[in-house]
């Protein structure tokens, strides 16, 4: 699992990924999220980073990684491309460190389906009857994380800018496996601190 961590956070007007939620930090409580379901996280965070304040408590496995990305502010879908670059895996996810409410069923599911069909993309979508709900009416149907196969390393680790790996899903459409899920957590990305009321629901 590879988690973009490293932007500004500009929209929330302060850094998101130390606010408080649940006892934990948001970013905290996403890294302890996937650490439960991946046997190896690499995290890509800033360089001048506290890792303690950032997750406080957070042990690193003798598998996991932490990048200290020193060009991140060029953008997220650089912070992507080093996040993916000289990966060894045969199949990674990407995730971001202002998800933290994706249920953990949906990240063991999503981890089953990749091992048992190896699909070249796979991504979780919002079942319709959920798309309904309020909350999720402005949000994409398609949600986080997206798993890739290790064939498509080399063009995640080209992206540059602020676009994500949308140009690749979008290029690649005819490959992407979509796995239905009511599970709100895989849309909800953190942008405005208004957002974490969903967290009291």
């Amino acid at each position: 699992m590879v988690l973009a961590g490293a932007g500004f956070s500009k929209r929330f007007g302060k850094d998101k990924r130390i606010t408080e939620l649940g006892g934990n930090t948001l970013a905290g409580r996403t890294i302890n999220l996937y650490q439960m379901t991946f046997e190896r996280l690499r995290i890509v965070i800033r360089p001048d980073d506290d890792l303690e304040k950032l997750a406080p408590g957070f042990r690193a496995r003798e598998q996991d990684e932490v990048i200290r990305f020193e060009m991140a502010e060029l953008g997220m879908g650089h912070t992507i491309a080093r996040g993916f670059s000289s990966l060894g895996w045969d199949f990674g996810f990407l995730g971001f460190l202002d998800m933290p409410f994706v249920q953990q069923g949906t990240l063991d599911e999503l981890v089953r389906v990749a091992m048992a069909e190896k699909p070249k993309i796979l991504r979780p979508i919002l079942t319709p009857e959920l798309k309904t709900i309020s909350e999720a009416e402005n949000r994409p149907a398609a949600g986080h994380p997206v798993g890739f196969s290790k064939d498509l390393f080399p063009l995640l680790s080209s992206i540059q800018g602020d676009v994500g790996a949308k140009a690749i899903m979008y290029s690649h459409a005819k490959d992407v496996k979509n796995v239905s899920f009511d599970d709100y957590g895989i849309v909800m990305d953190i942008d405005r601190p208004q957002d974490l009321v969903y967290s009291q629901n």
